[in-house]
């Protein structure tokens, strides 16, 4: 259904009712190389690697996802003395799930450049998958000169307005309405529905997705208030939009790299945003689909490091 409220009745389709789940501390499930900061009320969990004086790299994982999915990538960028920060997004990973937050693209972005200032990065490089190319660009849009340039790997940018109305957006905030919905969001996102649809990003998925791979990204359903962080998604969805005439006021470079076999944000997409920046560069990843750096990282990574030779 195209409406927002229809989507709400068609959760009510979802199976019985959700499983219980262990709820665990995300400071238990964090990696060696994480770490939590604090951004006034709110923490962010970071993963930092590589030498301290490579040039900085900001990742930005797509929705759903979380730091976990630049695991590969991270390992190619080091080696190639990059300064590496993979950071979940408020309401992902391992990060805080706070009910009431602003969970809108702007907001992120805005959380972002208070990350910048907290690890105390002038200016850098963006990388940003899926979703995490939206809040790229809206970060770029927010603070310019913080940002070396903008590697957009099959970003999901929403160019018209969208997003549930008033009627849906107060439904969402009826308590009653809410918890039932949450409930039908746990059954889903812990059920087989969600394997099925993580697999359908990945052009040979047997390849990649091992039990290992889907463990860690079931890893943040083990964290407390992760479905009250995707109901805000839901419900702050419709400022996530950016119109075209503010995409071409960036200055920055601007690559567009693609899975060539992306079922999830197909390769067509970027036929229409090559045309909205000043400088663009483009890359494909044959065999691929819309995780390219988990099926190919060392291709994206040198993509990536070919790029920013480029605009040296």
């Amino acid at each position: 259904m195209k409406s927002w409220i229809g989507f709400l009745l068609c959760l009510s389709v979802l199976g019985c009712a959700a499983p219980k789940t262990t709820r665990l501390d995300p400071r238990q499930l964090a990696d060696p190389d994480g770490q939590f900061l604090s951004l006034g009320r709110e923490r962010l969990y970071v993963r930092v690697r590589g030498p301290e004086a490579g040039e900085p790299v900001l990742l930005v994982h797509g929705f759903g996802a979380s730091a976990i999915s630049f695991d590969f990538l991270l390992d190619s960028l080091v080696r190639r003395g990059y300064r590496c920060y993979a950071v979940d997004l408020l309401g992902f990973g391992l990060s805080d799930k706070p009910s009431r937050a602003d969970y809108s693209h702007p907001a992120q972005a805005r959380r972002l450049l208070r990350l910048l200032d907290r690890l105390g990065i002038p200016s850098a490089h963006l990388v940003g998958h899926s979703m995490g190319g939206s809040v790229a660009l809206h970060l770029a849009l927010l603070a310019p000169d913080r940002v070396r340039s903008l590697a957009l790997i099959a970003p999901a940018v929403q160019l018209q307005p969208g997003g549930p109305g008033w009627l849906s957006r107060q439904l969402l905030r009826f308590p009653p309405m809410a918890g039932w919905v949450k409930s039908r969001l746990r059954a889903s996102f812990s059920g087989p529905e969600a394997v099925s649809a993580l697999r359908m990003a990945y052009y040979q998925p047997d390849s990649v997705l091992t039990d290992e791979r889907l463990a860690r990204y079931l890893r943040p359903l083990q964290t407390p208030g992760w479905e009250s962080a995707l109901l805000g998604m839901l419900r702050d969805a419709g400022r996530n939009w950016i119109p075209p005439e503010r995409l071409r006021k960036i200055r920055q470079p601007v690559l567009l790299l693609w899975g060539e076999a992306d079922r999830i944000v197909p390769i067509r997409e970027r036929d229409r945003l090559r045309a909205l920046f000043a400088e663009t560069y483009e890359a494909t990843v044959r065999r691929t689909g819309h995780m390219p750096f988990e099926e190919a990282p060392g291709l994206v990574a040198r993509a990536l490091e070919e790029f920013w030779s480029l605009i040296r």
